[in-house]
């Protein structure tokens, strides 16, 4: 009988080296998908606390608007109070300057 090409033994190693090449290849896809999960997760949440700060942000701007309209329309109404005691002033020494003439 003549002697075999490859013996068993470099078949078996060959083996062996081909299954430990697709293990380690499975094993590194699955890495790599749970690290692109996870980045994906991340930046979701990076997303999300984002948007809720520029929302917040928003809402922080809108009532500083609202507080200084009031401010302004509430300075105003004081101006206009002070214009009327003002006008109220002149028409009464107005009145006054009338009641004194003899004519």
């Amino acid at each position: 009988m003549s002697k075999p090409w490859i013996d068993s033994q470099a078949i078996s190693t060959i083996f062996q080296g081909a299954l430990g090449a697709l293990t380690f290849g499975a094993y590194n896809q699955f890495i790599t998908n749970k690290m692109m999960e996870l980045n994906k997760e991340i930046m979701d949440n990076k997303h999300k606390s984002e948007f809720a700060l520029s929302e917040s942000k928003h809402r922080e701007d809108l009532i500083l608007f609202e507080i200084k309209h009031k401010n302004d329309l509430m300075n105003m109404e004081m101006k206009h109070k002070e214009d009327i005691k003002m006008l109220l002033e002149k028409i009464e020494k107005l009145e006054d300057k009338n009641k004194t003439r003899w004519w």
